[in-house]
């Protein structure tokens, strides 16, 4: 049976809107309630970090070294640059937020219009506070501290780009963060909602280089104030602190749309402006990782991920809608800049890739590019989240989607979605398995090596026909991958992907081997049958904490992916 229907596109349930109530006993039955409520509230809402112990790295763990940096003057720089200085001036109050002055910065960066980026910045004043935006607190103006951080510290100290009183106007009015006290909580909740890991890196970030900058180059009152003084008044612990909280447990909105880019935007700060040696090497240990997780669970810049945040975002259709593959792209393949230009908007964060110096290192970029060999690995996220799995090899990528673990969590599975070199930019236009029913039902972590189970039919391209089909089975042989058989089985309730890189044997005779080695179709709904010999058991009924996978030649496998390591695979550790 060969399904080509889509999942159906069912919202996350609202929830449940209470009518009002009157009443005296009301009113103190609820504020006895509210006790226990308020103690359980860190952990009931908010989108804030959880705490967790510290994962283990595992064996496939990379190993840290050198900063990689770009050579000042890259041609590629210049292009992305050079698009958003072409463009006007925003207004400030409405698209404060990321397109104003990222287009401040790349005037400045271009030389372009200097005088007239100069008066535009004396002009502004916040639109907004810092933190998260909620319906008692308009918020989200650290986003704009983030990229006027990057410009006071580019052209901060060169008067013929960035004039001093622009320069004073930052530090006195457009940049709000500074002194020693981070902000944990996400405004105005009494500090009992942890705020967004984007938020913390963003608003501390841009305090901790506003104090470094006012203590070294403050002028009377300020330079050489201790209260600037991050060793002294213990921002620079603090801040080391909170970026080894992240190496240890791992980026916590992981994968996330759109905030990861906000994410990489911080880091590039720190990993760039800090005099403190010991935190740009955590910036930068963090961006190789992300950037690793990235070459390992993409083919092409494409991917199928699971990720943290949001919900809305959950039945997007497109492989390339995530901030991640902008700034990977540049980083990896500048020459293909201009292939989001026909996409809705700009790719904005591409634009702070071209002007910071961090670029990845050599192994990551030739792995992003091209999958020198086959792969499997598996990529622990903690007991309060899912797992990534990826088998992999130069033409193709087999990617498992995830498991949803509570609303809480906020954490949006995926089809598992096999990726080919056929440049298809859409999971409707892949071999891909949903879970079954809706999304936050879904465990799609049935991925092993060449293989993938999941609790629905596959879904098989339009543009693909079978090669050969018999007993449930098809078989297809992708022209753009010469050599490679996919192998496709579906009944309800099931769905099974077998890869054969060396499928050279014909269509015909590698579907009566899998045949022969599967007799009974019943029984597939457990186990899988190689026909060179080997077996995978499984069970598509897992519950969303466990692995689909129980067994694999016979030997049970660690299915509590909530105690896996960081990194378990055949992949390269020297990459870094």
């Amino acid at each position: 049976m060969i399904r080509r229907d889509s999942p159906p596109n069912t919202p996350f349930p609202a929830p449940c809107q209470a009518g009002r109530r009157g009443g005296t006993l009301l009113g103190l039955i609820a504020a006895v309630a509210a006790v226990p409520l308020v103690w359980f509230l860190p952990w009931l809402v908010g989108a804030g970090r959880e705490p967790i112990p510290p994962l283990v790295p595992g064996d496939a763990a990379p190993r840290a070294a050198a900063a990689v940096l770009r050579v000042p003057g890259d041609p590629d720089d210049t292009r992305v640059v050079q698009a958003w200085a072409e463009g006007g001036f925003p207004n400030w109050k409405t698209q404060g937020k990321v397109s104003a002055p990222r287009v401040c910065l790349a005037k400045l960066q271009a030389g372009r219009d200097i005088e007239e980026v100069n008066r535009y910045l004396l002009a502004a004043e916040p639109w907004a506070a810092s933190g998260s935006t909620w319906s008692a607190h308009r918020g989200d103006y650290d986003f704009t501290e983030a990229t006027l951080t990057a410009i006071l510290y580019l052209f901060g100290e060169d008067p013929s780009r960035l004039w001093p009183e622009t320069v004073e106007h930052l530090l006195t009015t457009l940049l709000l963060e500074e002194g020693n006290t981070p902000r944990l909580a996400a405004p105005y909740t009494l500090g009992y909602i942890v705020d967004t890991e984007n938020h913390h890196l963003m608003t501390e970030g841009s305090r901790y280089l506003k104090n470094q900058w006012l203590f070294r180059r403050g002028g009377p009152g300020r330079e050489g104030n201790p209260a600037y003084d991050n060793r002294a008044n213990g921002m620079e612990a603090w801040m080391c602190a909170h970026l080894r909280e992240t190496v240890e447990q791992g980026v916590y909105e992981f994968n996330a749309i759109p905030y990861l880019g906000y994410t990489v935007q911080a880091l590039l700060n720190l990993e760039a402006f800090p005099e403190s040696e010991e935190l740009r090497g955590l910036a930068r240990h963090i961006l190789d990782t992300m950037n690793w997780q990235y070459a390992l669970g993409s083919h092409g810049f494409r991917r199928c991920a699971p990720f943290r945040r949001r919900y809305n975002k959950a039945h997007t259709d497109s492989l390339q809608n995530d901030s991640h593959t902008q700034v990977m792209r540049f980083w990896c393949a500048p020459e293909s800049w201009g292939y989001f230009s026909g996409q809705p908007g700009r790719p904005h964060q591409e634009l702070i890739a071209a002007c910071m110096p961090y670029r990845v290192p050599e192994a990551v970029k030739a792995w992003t590019l091209a999958k020198p060999r086959e792969y499997f690995v598996r990529m622990g996220r903690g007991p309060k989240a899912c797992p990534e799995l990826y088998s992999g090899a130069p033409d193709f990528l087999l990617s498992a989607g995830g498991a949803f673990r509570g609303q809480r969590e906020m954490i949006v599975p995926r089809p598992i979605t096999l990726m080919l070199p056929d440049a298809e930019t859409r999971i409707s236009r892949c071999f891909h398995i949903p879970g079954n029913g809706r999304w936050w039902w879904w465990n799609s972590t049935g991925v092993h090596r060449r293989f993938a189970v999941g609790r629905s039919p596959v879904r098989v391209p339009e543009q693909y026909s079978p090669a050969a089909e018999g007993g449930g089975w098809a078989v297809f042989t992708p022209s753009d991958a010469p050599g490679l058989a996919v192998a496709v089985f579906s009944a309800e309730e099931l769905g099974i992907i077998a890869l054969f890189p060396e499928g050279g044997d014909g269509a015909e005779e590698l579907l009566a081997r899998i045949c022969a080695a599967n007799p009974d179709s019943d029984a597939l709904r457990e186990k899988f049958f190689w026909p060179d010999g080997g077996n995978i058991e499984y069970d598509v009924k897992a519950p969303r904490n466990r692995w689909v996978i129980r067994r694999v030649d016979g030997t049970d496998t660690d299915r509590d992916f909530g105690g896996w390591p960081m990194w378990d695979g055949d992949i390269p550790t020297e990459v870094f």
